[in-house]
């Protein structure tokens, strides 16, 4: 067997190796998101600097408040979506997100955070938005 050294080694080029192609796929993916949610959900907007420094891969979605993303959530995970409401930091808590109330966004508006990874699809991207938007209009 290769030393761990080895095997990190392995796996730190294997990671990297297609680093450009998973990079663009994942704007690519973000991109549509930022378009066609707003779009498909009348008052939906994003927190942060979307069209800036933001880390890629996480967009936080924020809906209009006559919707709950506490309703959202089971729904979208019988559709098969793993979303998240709030940020990471806050996970498991019932107190508004330090970090979303630290940007700016009122502390009781709903969200939904979409991480984005290496194996997304624009299928899945699409998938979500269809899903979503149907759900945003029974609630």
């Amino acid at each position: 067997f290769p030393s761990h050294d080895t095997r990190f080694n392995i796996a730190l080029e294997l990671s990297y190796s297609n680093i450009e192609t998973v990079s663009a796929n994942i704007l690519l993916i973000r991109n549509f998101l930022l378009e066609a949610l707003p779009r498909e959900i009348g008052g939906a907007t994003f927190a942060g600097d979307v069209h800036g420094a933001a880390l890629p891969s996480i967009l936080n979605v924020l809906l209009p408040k006559t919707m709950d993303a506490s309703v959202l959530l089971p729904k979208l995970d019988l559709e098969g979506f793993c979303l998240s409401s709030g940020s990471a930091c806050a996970s498991g808590s019932n107190k508004p997100s330090a970090v979303l109330t630290a940007m700016g966004i009122e502390p009781n508006l709903p969200n939904l955070r979409i991480s984005i990874g290496r194996f997304n699809t624009m299928d899945e991207a699409k998938a979500l938005v269809e899903v979503l938007a149907k759900i945003a209009n029974q609630v």
